[in-house]
């Protein structure tokens, strides 16, 4: 009996021990998963959600109009008179108007404009966003989408996501020195200009710099935190009506100019942007601390593709694919002998296709002094950017660049075919390629509720199509932890990387 009680005791213990360690397995995975949820729930509620999928850089994470009202566009007119029948409903009147502070809704200053009309609206006057935490979803205009003619746009304020416009300035009125598409700077700012990224927009026929970001040496203020993606920016006009700010005979000089970047700003990104057929600034760099210029297909440049100016800057060029035209300069980067000596500068992996000569891209020149040095690795702490190599940036960039909602216009068209033929010039008035397009109206979806979102994309998304409130709400949320609002306008251009991996 002593024997068998021995046994029956060891039989016994080696069950216990077999459940023992069958029980701390369990319990390790499902505090494994539950700590897994517990950290992605941190994430979810406490890492900034970026702008949309997709985006990424310095500017990424800006909220824009999250929470706050939706404001619709609803007439293509323009006029500075705020007493006229026609400037409620107009996208300056969406842009400037203020609603009064309310205690019960901390969000109320911000706004997410929708456009229920489509076509072009003329500018009478410099369009400037200077109230912050707006959105600007020119993507969901019906018909061909929404264009901007005959001045510039500009950012003057804080946390702004602009996507879906297509801005064509054009040389009609007097000469001018400062006539930009879109301009992101300090200028008209009363403090820093930050958290702003544009995207999947297209600017061209600009009299001074197509693409503008830059902060005015007269004023106290500095932009930082800028994202420019997957835009198209092209054709800035060179023997146009551009008028040297320092001329005193104000006679009028060849400009041309794709994108500047300057002065005194940091951390600016410029990335998979199709920037074509610009004589120069393709772009200019100048006194940037944190400037990433990636995986952008450069093209048709006259003077100077990627420039830099003189003063101290920390610059990052990578993964970019150059293509030349006949006129274009036999370099593809310029650093100028003044360059600052305190300057460091990453340059590698770019690739330049000469038609003249190779077949096959070739590694880019520089031209810089002899005794300026470049770097080896990064020179800052770089964003998020997922950097692939030229060839695979430019296939991407052609196929996905610009205002493609609903479609790319005839100029966008023909722009992204003479990338492939080869065969382009730069232009002195948007008369040389046919004027401004024509861009059809159409008709907003059905939206009983009038939120904003179409009834039939609430339905198939199981959100109630008559109620209002659920649009723009921060406590009914897509699972994302977007907006529904944003979930929608999101869901109308390429969502390149998911929210929360």
């Amino acid at each position: 009996m002593k024997d068998l009680n021995i046994r029956k005791t060891g039989k016994n213990w080696r069950v216990r021990t077999w459940f023992m360690v069958v029980l701390g397995m369990v319990v390790i995975i499902a505090a494994s998963y539950g700590l897994y949820g517990i950290w992605r729930q941190y994430r979810l509620d406490h890492i900034p959600l970026p702008a949309f999928p997709g985006a990424e850089g310095f500017g990424a994470v800006t909220e824009g109009g999250r929470f706050g009202r939706i404001v619709f566009v609803t007439n293509l007119f323009d006029t500075t008179d705020t007493n006229s029948q026609n400037y409620i409903g107009s996208l300056r009147w969406a842009v400037d108007h203020t609603w009064k502070m309310d205690p019960l809704n901390p969000y109320g200053e911000r706004r997410i404009i929708v456009f229920r009309v489509g076509g072009t609206i003329e500018l009478v006057d410099r369009l400037i966003v200077r109230n912050p935490y707006i959105t600007i979803a020119g993507q969901t205009a019906p018909g061909g989408g929404i264009l901007l003619r005959g001045d510039e746009f500009t950012i003057a304020t804080h946390d702004v996501i602009v996507r879906g416009l297509r801005v064509r300035v054009g040389d009609r009125g007097t000469p001018t020195c400062c006539r930009d598409g879109i301009n992101i700077g300090t200028y008209y700012a009363t403090d820093d200009v930050y958290n702003v990224i544009v995207d999947h927009s297209s600017v061209s026929w600009a009299v001074d710099e197509n693409f503008s970001i830059w902060s005015d040496s007269k004023e106290n203020h500095t932009v930082h935190d800028i994202t420019v993606q997957w835009n198209i920016i092209s054709q800035g006009l060179f023997n146009s009506i551009h008028v040297d700010e320092e001329a005193i005979d104000g006679m009028t000089d060849p400009h041309s100019m794709g994108l500047i970047i300057g002065d005194q700003g940091r951390d600016i990104t410029v990335h998979h942007n199709l920037i074509a057929l610009n004589n120069g600034r393709n772009p200019r760099v100048d006194g940037i601390m944190g400037a990433e210029i990636s995986n952008n297909v450069i093209y048709g440049w006259g003077s100077a593709a990627v420039e830099f100016g003189q003063a101290e800057t920390r610059t990052h060029v990578l993964g970019n694919y150059f293509k030349l035209i006949d006129l274009s300069s036999v370099y593809e980067i310029f650093i100028p002998d003044l360059m600052s000596s305190a300057s460091l500068l990453f340059i590698s992996d770019n690739v330049v296709a000469n038609p003249r000569y190779e077949s096959e891209p070739a590694d880019v020149r520089i031209i810089s002094p002899e005794e300026f040095p470049l770097a080896k690795k990064s020179v800052f702490r770089a964003s998020n950017i997922d950097i692939t190599d030229p060839q695979t940036a430019f296939k991407a960039v052609l196929d996905n660049a610009g205002a493609i909602v609903p479609e790319r216009d005839q100029i966008d068209r023909w722009v992204v075919e003479d990338v492939i033929n080869g065969k382009g010039s730069i232009i002195d008035s948007q008369d040389d390629v046919g004027g401004w397009p024509v861009i059809s109206g159409g008709s907003y979806p059905q939206d009983t509720d009038g939120d904003g979102i179409p009834d039939e994309w609430e339905i198939e998304h199981g959100i109630d199509p008559n109620n209002p409130f659920d649009a723009s709400s921060f406590s009914i949320r897509a699972p994302s932890k977007y907006t529904w609002i944003e979930e929608y306008i999101n869901s109308l251009l390429p969502q390149d990387t998911e929210a929360i991996n």
